[in-house]
């Protein structure tokens, strides 16, 4: 019975090959195709090991690895050390892959990611433990590791005297080397709001001369307009701020501290009054998208002079969506601090 329903399969698909189907069961053969000569092998590991087996086209992968990987977590809170905080986030692991080997073992990356999931640790400690047994796994000497997670900071900067929060974007980059050295970055992304100097000028200008025309003297023009918060158009904006370790001793509270002293980071504002004051903050910074990054530059140097590595990599991306513009404004600034230091030093 099962013999005649194979024969009859077998007439048909003649017929349709003979009508134009390459696919038909007379010319394809899915298991000579995929090397599969005899069923010999089919119950050893062998025979459903894909990963480990030898692509048809041999070439040295430098990087592969997984992305967009949501994952929750517990570590230990990135200001508090006496608070365990359990998160979301969204983690990356990259391997290089032999050209001998055709991919990566995916339910591996993850057997590793559920052994730390509530290690309770600090995030530097999670990430290096986590791409360690992660490599061992895939029997790598080396890989890349990115944890990235949203932080709601609670602070206490309205005037109304109302507790708020601030958004932060917390960013680890981990590189665990062959010589089993453990290289990172830590870095905080910011939300931030500059206002244009540009139309404020503009309205200083014209205060004044509408003083001057009724007849007040200079001194008394500038005594009014000292007391005035001059208007002009204000944008939202993000900077990111990170730091290669070398030392090991650099922590997220160094790099927000930086943020926080340098910009008005954006955070909730519970009243008219709140509103006002953040503001009047901004105007009074009245920062170009320019000024942002290179006023980051100055607090990075001044905190942390005496504490990095000459040699650490620092990044400072800023970018500006402009309200009143067809356009975003975007300044990067990547270099070790030596380097950075040296120029401002020739500078200063």
């Amino acid at each position: 019975m099962v013999r005649r329903i194979f024969n009859n399969l077998r007439n048909k698909t003649k017929q349709t090959t003979r009508s134009g189907n390459i696919y038909g069961l007379a010319d394809f053969n899915i298991l000579k195709i995929k090397n599969i000569n005899d069923f010999k092998n089919i119950n050893e590991k062998s025979f459903v090991d894909i990963p480990a087996s030898i692509p048809k086209n041999p070439f040295y992968l430098e990087k592969v690895g997984v992305t967009n990987r949501k994952h929750k977590i517990k570590i230990r809170d990135i200001f508090e050390d006496n608070k365990i905080i359990e998160v979301e986030a969204d983690i990356k692991i990259f391997f290089d892959l032999p050209e001998n080997q055709r991919g990566l073992h995916m339910s591996r990356i993850e057997k590793a990611m559920q052994e730390f999931q509530n290690a309770g640790t600090d995030l530097k400690t999670y990430a290096q433990s986590l791409i360690k047994y992660a490599a061992e796994l895939q029997n790598r000497k080396g890989g890349e590791i990115e944890v990235e997670f949203n932080y709601e900071k609670t602070i206490n900067k309205n005037s109304s005297g109302r507790l708020a929060h601030e958004i932060l974007k917390i960013l680890f980059y981990g590189k665990l080397k062959e010589d089993n050295k453990f290289i990172y970055k830590l870095g905080i992304k910011a939300p931030f709001m500059n206002a244009c100097p540009c139309p404020q000028r503009w309205a200083i200008r014209e205060f004044y001369n509408k003083l001057k025309e009724l007849g007040f003297k200079n001194e008394e023009i500038y005594e009014l307009a000292s007391h005035i918060s001059f208007g002009t158009h204000t944008n939202l904006g993000e900077a990111t701020l990170c730091i290669e370790d070398l030392n090991n001793n650099i922590n997220y509270q160094d790099l927000y501290e930086i943020l926080d002293e340098t910009l008005s980071i954006t955070r909730e504002l519970l009243s008219g009054q709140d509103e006002f004051e953040f503001i009047k903050e901004a105007l009074i910074k009245e920062q170009f998208c320019e000024d942002a990054a290179r006023d980051l530059v100055y607090t990075v140097v001044k905190n942390l002079k005496n504490k990095i590595h000459p040699e650490s990599l620092i990044e400072i991306y800023v970018e500006v969506n402009e309200s009143i513009h067809f356009h975003n404004l975007r300044v990067e600034i990547v270099d070790n601090f030596k380097h950075i230091l040296d120029k401002i030093e020739k500078l200063n």
